[in-house]
């Protein structure tokens, strides 16, 4: 083995414009080459010899060692007790002990985020294997040698450097706990592969650089990092664009992908939902000014419901139309449930021309002719979206705050959309008001229900639902129902007092539908 000079080593990097230091334990190997030697087949971790074949990837560890002849095989093979880890090798093993603090890797070494192998268990590894290999990744320092690089991002030098580990290393790693548990871990295949396998230095852009080396440590200990060199900087100032691209691409992907347990997303996105509900109930307050500072005072409620042929291309058929101009309740009671809002409610029913021979049967019963609320109208159907325009003319003209109202708005915008009249686009529009949402929010449960249920749940009687300028009034009708009825439940358990819906035990003129009838 050559004999390790130090001084020169410092003298030859200074020559090619690097600044470096060196840690402790250079200058005892500096010292002490020949018992290095003799430790040396133990302390550094091996490298998979080259197969014959490689993948489509490309990606070969053998190629990535630090120096390419360190490739040489042997027959010889330890044994091993069960469980117990073996770090032995076929191959000669790699030495990095004599490189300073703040020497550049070679720009053809790959490299993995240690980040990124510290997340391997919870993100590439199945649940069957998870929990017998975890053990080994929560004493990854111990009993093993580590070297530790660190990477500037030259674009914002102030900040902290990511720390990366040679990929071999990884590897050397995963194959001990193969050998121990007979599992089959590896670098993972696909897209993910690349944040194992990372290269830098092309055109001379900034490379890791050494840090320092754990041997058999608890845990990782990095007081300091070492000063970020301007001559990254400059170098990567000047590189081609496109190289400078993929530099920051590969700087990206050294943070671990976000996690994908399933379980934890899903109640992360409900809570989400929750939240939105509430929201959303709480402005259907404010709007109608039962709370807050009543944000809603020049605010018009245009309630929408569509109602579509059942068979395919499924044009849209109804078109109704429910509009509550919030100005007109000052002085006026809500009453049971907004039942004295009701009568300021102004309501269109918009038939297509063309299909108003045609009744649905086959999942609800239609009934078109059954508008209770006025006369209908018979546009045709390219002239749909004028004839709403038409009827929120005088709110938009005097450029009133509109609030879109309707019972699951994503169906309703999306026919709405297929007869060229965008909701997202109308002018003054304020805010969406979901029922089904909001109704979620009331009853505190995630089971959205039909218009017919949510109706039922108030008490409020209705009847020929589903012809669309119906169900735009009833829809109303639920939202201010819903909007006022939280608010008593809420105050009633606060008293301790049993809650019934105001029209619980109100006669109402019309009969109440069969919410079961599946209709």
């Amino acid at each position: 083995m050559a004999t390790f000079n130090l001084t020169v080593r410092l003298e030859m990097l200074k020559e090619v414009g690097i600044t470096v230091q060196y840690g402790d334990h250079v200058a005892k190997e500096a010292a002490s080459n020949e018992a290095a030697a003799d430790s040396e087949e133990e302390e550094f971790p091996a490298v998979v010899p080259p197969k014959a074949e490689q993948h489509a990837s490309g990606h070969d560890a053998g190629h990535d060692a630090w120096n390419a002849a360190a490739h040489i095989s042997t027959s010889a093979q330890k044994q091993q007790k069960p469980q117990e880890m073996d770090d032995s090798s076929l191959v000669m093993p790699l030495d990095y002990s004599k490189f300073v603090v703040g020497e550049p890797a070679d720009e053809s070494i790959s490299f993995c985020s240690w980040k990124v192998v510290e997340a391997y268990p919870d993100q590439f590894i199945g649940k069957a294997n998870r929990p017998r290999a975890k053990p080994y990744f929560d004493k990854i320092l111990e009993d093993r040698v580590w070297d530790f690089f660190y990477l500037y991002n030259p674009e914002k030098p102030s900040e902290k450097p990511r720390v990366l580990v040679p990929t071999v290393q990884l590897e050397g790693f995963l194959k001990g706990i193969n050998r121990a548990l007979g599992t089959s871990l590896a670098i993972p295949g696909g897209a993910n592969q690349d944040r194992f396998y990372m290269r830098f230095g092309q055109g001379d852009t900034p490379r890791p650089r050494y840090l320092q080396r754990s041997r058999d440590q608890k845990s990782l200990k990095i007081e300091t990092f070492p000063d970020f060199q301007q001559a990254d900087y400059d170098n990567f100032r000047n590189a081609h664009g496109a190289i400078q691209e993929d530099w920051l691409k590969n700087w990206q992907m050294l943070a671990p992908r976000p996690s994908f347990d399933k379980k934890k997303n899903a109640d992360k996105r409900a809570a989400k939902r929750r939240l939105e509900r509430e929201r959303m109930l709480h402005n259907t307050q404010e709007f109608l000014h039962l709370a807050g500072k009543g944000k809603g005072a020049d605010v018009v409620l245009v309630c929408m419901d569509v109602e579509a042929i059942e068979v395919p291309p499924n044009p849209v058929s109804e078109v109704g139309i429910a509009i509550l101009d919030v100005k007109d309740l000052n002085g006026v009671e809500a009453g049971a449930s907004g039942q004295n809002w009701w009568q300021l409610i102004q309501a269109h029913h918009l038939r297509t021309k063309e299909y108003s021979g045609l009744v649905n049967h086959r999942f609800v019963r239609g009934c078109p002719d059954c508008f209770d609320f006025g006369t209908s109208a018979f546009p045709q159907e390219y002239e749909l979206s004028e004839a709403i325009m038409a009827i929120l003319e005088p709110y938009i003209s005097q450029n009133r705050h509109v609030v879109f109202v309707a019972h699951d708005t994503g169906s309703d915008i999306k026919y709405l959309a297929s007869i060229g009249f965008d909701v997202l686009g109308l002018p003054g529009l304020v805010e969406e008001l979901d029922t089904k949402e909001i109704h979620l929010a009331w009853k505190e449960s995630d089971q959205g229900k039909s218009l017919a249920s949510v109706l039922n749940d108030l008490c409020i009687h209705s009847k020929h639902l589903h012809n669309a300028g119906n169900d735009a009034v009833y829809t109303l009708r639920a939202l201010l129902g819903v909007a006022i009825e939280q608010i008593r439940e809420k105050s009633a358990k606060a008293k301790g007092e049993e809650y019934k819906p105001a029209l619980f035990d109100v006669q109402q003129e019309i009969e109440v539908e069969n919410v079961n009838s599946g209709w």
